[in-house]
């Protein structure tokens, strides 16, 4: 596994998310990246992720978001 910042995963491209906090965090979403975001209901877990889901189809990167907590109708109200 290669250490993160050596010559290995600089060549990962990464992309970052509108969200400096985020960004800083998670060292920029990378290609390939899975990420799962969970906490207690209501604090703006759906928000946050179609925030950076928006800010990463600008930059033409393919996204999916999958949820068991809202229906269509609710996502669609973002």
């Amino acid at each position: 596994m290669a250490k993160y910042g050596s010559a290995e995963t600089a060549k990962i491209e990464s992309y970052p998310t509108g969200m400096v906090w985020f960004d800083e965090a998670i060292h920029y979403v990378r290609k390939g990246g899975r990420y799962l975001i969970g906490g207690d209901p209501g604090i703006g877990k759906t928000t946050v992720c179609l925030q950076i889901l928006g800010s990463l189809a600008k930059q033409k990167v393919p996204c999916l978001f999958i949820t068991n907590e809202q229906s269509v109708s609710e996502l669609q109200d973002f």
